[in-house]
């Protein structure tokens, strides 16, 4: 599994020493309408419920931010979908291939690829 996105204001490890301020932005090959709506429609791994300051924005709430979203191949915290709209957050090259080459159309998984997903990285995630 692959992750981005994650930042040390969030409670998982991948994001752990990486700052928020860090995060990448610019352009991206892709349109970020179509990369935020793909993102978005993706399979929710976890729920966070509450408000999350944005990053880039601290005056800025995120309602749910922290949440997980997958794809089945890639995780990154639902908030990231807000930064790649409003904020130009840049996300990795190979992720933007990936979500292009799938017509920017979300995998549909199935409940039990979601949970067999949540327990693979589980671990990895705390």
């Amino acid at each position: 599994m692959k992750y981005f996105g994650f930042y040390d204001a969030m409670p998982y490890a991948p994001g752990a020493g990486a700052r928020a301020a860090d995060l990448p932005r610019g352009d991206i090959g892709v349109n970020r309408a179509d990369l935020a709506r793909y993102m978005g429609a993706c399979a929710t791994l976890t729920v966070v419920p509450g408000v999350e300051s944005n990053p880039f924005a601290p005056s800025q709430e995120v309602m749910g931010g922290f949440s997980l979203k997958t794809d089945g191949e890639w995780i990154w915290p639902d908030i990231a979908g807000h930064l790649v709209r409003e904020h130009h957050f840049a996300v990795p090259p190979e992720f933007e291939e990936h979500t292009a080459r799938l017509g920017f159309t979300a995998p549909v998984l199935t409940p039990q690829e979601v949970v067999d997903i949540f327990h693979e990285v589980k671990p990895e995630l705390w």
